[in-house]
């Protein structure tokens, strides 16, 4: 009678013993999979708070991918009238015997530079080499390095976006920029950063693959630099690295956006 209470009662502690681990460890369960939850939620709630480009690199992405000839039809009456947009301003880059000179002049600047620095500032501001704030430039380039006239009248930070027609060639090609004003004196640079919210924000389509046809995407700006200018003239020097594609010039996108 004994061992069989014995029996009971090892039977019935057993019982309770396996009822709390089992308790227990769902307990823990639901512990770990509430910290798991934790765990999955921040990096999902960081990543979609890193995907929203700002308001400011937005305009900047619309510059940079927008079709670039807005067609309209106008009906009046019986008349039908359709017109062409064209939201980009076709500058061609500044190249001539002053290329050399320039470089030294900008990067070695002197006294003695003034003069003939001032005379490029004025071959270039009387050609078609001027680009324009708050739209976009599609510039043509040669090779090199090559220069643009920004007739800047406001001070204060701007920020220069750069992008072009992507092909498997030229996807992973860079392009620099620099300022110089009349006296030879470089702009001063705020930042070069990239945000990880423009990079993913701002992304186009290209041809990847010109055989199997296969399309993939990159971030559509290439370089954002932004730069501490006085309300003066600038230079701004354009070099680019290479763009390997055939006998096609690839124009740049290029603007220029004045900070808030």
């Amino acid at each position: 009678m004994i061992r069989s209470n014995l029996k009971n009662s090892f039977m019935t502690a057993t019982k309770w013993s396996t009822t709390s681990s089992v308790m227990s460890a769902c307990l823990s369960l639901a512990v770990l999979f509430s910290f798991e939850s934790c765990d999955l939620f921040t990096p999902d709630a960081y990543s979609e708070s890193e995907n929203n480009i700002t308001s400011f690199d937005s305009r900047a992405c619309s510059f940079m991918t927008r079709d670039f000839i807005h067609i309209d039809t106008v009906y009046s009456g019986s008349d039908t009238t359709v017109i062409n947009d064209t939201l980009y301003i076709a500058i061609q880059a500044h190249q001539d015997d002053f290329t050399e000179l320039f470089d030294s002049l900008v990067f070695e600047a002197n006294s003695e530079d003034v003069t003939q620095l001032s005379a490029l500032f004025d071959s270039i501001a009387t050609e078609s080499g001027m680009i324009t704030r708050d739209t976009t430039n599609l510039v043509e380039l040669n090779e090199g390095s090559e220069y643009l006239y920004f007739n800047n009248n406001s001070g204060g930070e701007h920020t220069v976006f750069v992008s072009w027609a992507f092909n498997a060639n030229n996807v992973s090609d860079y392009v620099s920029i620099d300022f110089v004003n009349r006296s030879g004196i470089q702009a001063e640079v705020s930042t070069q950063d990239m945000p990880l919210s423009t990079i993913s924000g701002c992304t186009v389509e290209y041809l990847a693959n010109e055989e199997t046809g296969e399309i993939s995407d990159t971030p559509a700006i290439k370089t954002r630099v932004t730069f501490k200018l006085d309300s003066n003239p600038y230079v701004m020097r354009v070099k680019r690295t290479q763009f390997i594609a055939g006998s096609i010039k690839v124009p740049l996108y290029l603007a220029i956006l004045q900070n808030d």
